[in-house]
């Protein structure tokens, strides 16, 4: 799967910390959990490998509803 560049834009909705960004799953990811928050679900599972950023996603995608 290639990078795909960001627009202007959309480049702070995607900034995970300093000058990182989330990768086009993680952007998927912090999309569906935005869905998610503004959804009445009551439910929402992460799961994935040690080390594939699902704490800073949470942190991210939290921080994002503040």
């Amino acid at each position: 799967m290639g990078l795909v560049p960001l627009d202007i834009n959309k480049q702070e909705k995607y900034r995970l910390f300093g000058n990182f960004f989330a990768n086009e799953l993680q952007r998927v990811t912090l999309d569906k959990i935005s869905n998610f928050l503004k959804s009445k679900d009551v439910n929402f599972v992460l799961t994935g490998s040690a080390g594939t950023g699902k704490t800073t996603i949470m942190k991210k995608a939290l921080k994002s509803t503040a």
